[in-house]
């Protein structure tokens, strides 16, 4: 969120073609696969598709460090420049999070 370098390259990686970003991508999506492996054992047989719910997350996390370097900090009533705004969307999401493992029924 913090990050004007990061944020340029999530924007350059959504808006254009580029070789370099789509190894930095490819590079991502290979670490992920890793991880997902792990947790495709705790989520397989349940109903939850974490994979698509990490999407999501990623995607809004995007999606809000672009929004406060374009559009300003607020976003839904919060300010997201101050500590107490990413805190409590970090929380709001990890509550969501909590959620989705015990819907799964995997304990964390």
């Amino acid at each position: 969120m913090k990050s004007p370098e990061m944020q340029k390259i999530i924007l350059w990686g959504i808006s254009e073609k580029n070789k370099s970003i789509k190894e930095l991508t490819d590079e991502r999506e290979k670490f992920g696969e890793y991880i997902f492996n792990e947790t495709d054992n705790f989520f397989g047989s349940s109903e939850v598709d974490y994979r698509a719910t990490i999407a999501i997350f990623a995607s809004a996390i995007y999606y809000m460090a672009l929004h406060i370097k374009t559009n300003g900090s607020t976003m839904c009533g919060i300010d997201m420049s101050t500590s107490e705004g990413t805190e409590r969307i970090f929380a709001a999401m990890e509550r969501i999070l909590k959620q989705t493992y015990r819907y799964a029924g995997v304990t964390i």
